[in-house]
């Protein structure tokens, strides 16, 4: 009877520490899976094409004047960051900083956020939208996210 007992207790001691263990243990495996996952975000993300605000920016009719992530009103100074998909899709730079730690994407076009877009902006280049299906073939080290 002891002996069944003790098995008894054994077992569910087992099955107790190994679900804790799990419980623990995933949510860690997660998070360092991420953070190894997204480790070229900070490295696009200084590459990003960065201004400030001109009084004559303003005054352009044809100028965005609101950032279309928090819908707020550009003011002179603020620092702006211009995505490589169109000169006229800027956005504050905390806004558009914490969208594309979620999303590698422009917010209003869609266009993938890689190495190669920003390295075509700095050079001057434009850029062509690519297909979705070579959007997912890329690696996932060149996607912010």
């Amino acid at each position: 009877m002891w002996i069944m007992i003790l098995v008894g207790y054994t077992t569910m001691c087992k099955c107790c520490c190994i679900s804790s263990l799990m419980a623990y243990l995933l949510p860690l495996l997660i998070r360092i899976y991420r953070q190894q996952h997204n480790q070229g975000i900070p490295g696009l993300l200084k590459k990003l094409k960065r201004s400030k605000v001109r009084m004559a920016d303003l005054q352009d009719e044809d100028a965005n004047k609101q950032c279309s992530i928090c819908f707020e009103d550009y003011a002179e100074g603020d620092e702006i960051v211009t995505l490589p998909c169109d000169t006229r899709h800027a956005f504050h730079r905390t806004c558009i900083e914490s969208w594309l730690k979620q999303k590698d994407t422009c917010p209003l076009c869609k266009m993938q956020v890689t190495k190669e877009t920003l390295q075509a902006q700095r050079e001057g280049r434009s850029v062509q939208p690519s297909p979705s299906n070579a959007a997912e073939a890329a690696p996932a080290e060149e996607r912010l996210l």
